[in-house]
């Protein structure tokens, strides 16, 4: 429990994402084990909520906390602050950025005294950073990166009745909303790990099943010449291609590639034996 809004709020409509695309593909019954973890969460949960509940109360503007706790006033106004420096340093470097990771040291040449509480840092939003540090053709990237998903998501029926497509979207929702509210995903290092993660976890999912050939555990035997006879044999079958363009509709482009390589192994094993 950071009490960061947005980790709130990302957790929320993740969770909500999954839970109405799974109940979708499986039928609402599926919500009877899901309102028992709920239940028990909740339980756990309360007494800690409980004994802080003045904070939590303060996250929320109990008690008009937005204008009387420094913090919070601060919170929403240094943020607005922060977004409107960004947005004319970027005016003068549209096209290059300011560099990776030197926002704040460009904001505080541009600003060298800063209004009591604030702090140079980078804006609380994850695309208007890049574009500040990257320039206008890094931040264009960045956007197709957010968006590219869920366009691939959103045509695709089969995707959304696919676990492990319904999971991975839901992470990266959560990711996503937590960047238009800070800078976490992009600036610091666990942050972009976690946004790097959940995109390949993603770029995983969306991808179609194995071929034929590995499933049940099966894999064809490696179609170049002499490469079954390589000391750790590779079972590349589904990479180098088979007679049957049916049973191998993946990685077409890696024929090549797996037949290049069978032939180095081979090669290798005759240098053995001449050896």
């Amino acid at each position: 429990m950071t009490f960061s809004r947005s980790a709130w709020l990302a957790f929320a409509a993740g969770g909500i994402f999954i839970v109405w695309f799974e109940a979708r593909a499986r039928g609402w019954a599926f919500n009877k084990s899901l309102a028992l973890l709920f239940i028990c969460t909740a339980f756990v949960l309360l007494p800690f909520i409980a004994a802080n509940s003045n904070y939590f109360g303060a996250r929320f503007n109990a008690g008009n906390s937005f204008e009387a706790v420094r913090t919070e006033r601060g919170a929403v106004q240094e943020r607005l602050f922060l977004i409107e420096s960004a947005n004319h340093i970027f005016s003068k470097y549209p096209l290059t950025g300011v560099g990776m990771s030197a926002s704040p040291l460009a904001l505080r040449n541009e600003i060298p005294r800063l209004p009591e509480t604030y702090n140079y840092q980078p804006p609380h939003f994850t695309l208007l950073t890049v574009g500040l540090e990257t320039g206008m053709f890094g931040a264009i990237f960045y956007f197709l990166l957010m968006i590219l998903p869920w366009v691939v998501f959103s045509r695709r029926a089969e995707l959304r009745a696919n676990p492990n497509v319904i999971g991975a979207m839901g992470l990266l929702l959560a990711v996503t909303i937590v960047g238009f509210f800070d800078y976490y995903t992009w600036f610091s290092t666990p942050g972009r790990i976690w946004q790097w993660l959940a995109w390949g976890l993603v770029a995983v999912a969306l991808n179609p099943s194995l071929p034929a050939e590995f499933e049940g555990g099966k894999a064809s035997k490696f179609t170049a010449k002499n490469a079954k006879d390589a000391k750790n044999e590779l079972k590349l079958g589904a990479f180098s291609g088979s007679k049957n363009h049916a049973e191998a509709p993946l990685y077409p482009s890696l024929k090549p590639f797996g037949e290049g390589l069978g032939a180095a192994l081979s090669l290798s094993k005759w240098k053995r034996s001449k050896s």
